[in-house]
């Protein structure tokens, strides 16, 4: 009765995915875009809803978009590194990289996902080094710092190599962010 009203196909998606009638819910979510025009909030849905189907492929391209529309949105390109990274696709990360760094070189994030790729090839010195480039910019958040100084926390009572990387990444942390209480 009232196609126009945008809300409405919000409600019926929710209805959908509490019904775990996830292509339905996809289905609905196109047609709010077909609608509104792209939307980063929308995108993102369908990106979770392709994951929680095993799409990655799908996921991508949703996120893709997003790139498309504008190409120098680094959270975006973080975005689909996570899904290529958590999803075991070293090589289509490694590609998301490269186009991160032609962006941004300097980015952070350009840092830790080249710290992620050569850890998952057991290069550890080499991840090692990305990561204390990341933690050296200004521009990584001093929360996403102690959220991977945390994940150091079990490893540094026995690991004497450990404690020192943890040190170093904690010196970089407060040189980085020199007023930051934490």
């Amino acid at each position: 009765d009232y196609p126009d009203h945008i809300d409405y196909y919000f409600s019926l998606a929710e209805v959908q995915l509490n019904q775990s009638k996830y292509q339905d819910a996809i289905k609905t979510f196109d047609q709010v875009e077909s609608k509104i025009g792209l939307n980063r909030d929308l995108i993102i849905q369908k990106e979770r809803i392709y994951l929680r189907l095993g799409k990655v492929d799908e996921a991508a391209k949703e996120l893709e978009k997003l790139i498309k529309d504008n190409p120098m949105d680094m959270e975006a390109y973080s975005m689909l590194l996570e899904v290529y990274q958590v999803n075991n696709f070293p090589d289509k990360a490694l590609e998301v990289i490269q186009r991160m760094k032609a962006v941004d070189a300097d980015n952070p994030s350009v840092s830790l996902g080249l710290a992620e790729y050569y850890r998952g090839k057991g290069e550890k010195e080499q991840s090692f080094n990305e990561l204390k480039k990341a933690f050296q910019s200004p521009q990584l958040g001093p929360e996403v710092e102690i959220r991977i100084l945390m994940s150091y926390l079990p490893l540094v009572g026995n690991n004497p190599e450990m404690m020192e990387q943890a040190l170093l990444l904690s010196k970089a942390m407060s040189e980085a962010h020199p007023n930051e209480a934490n």
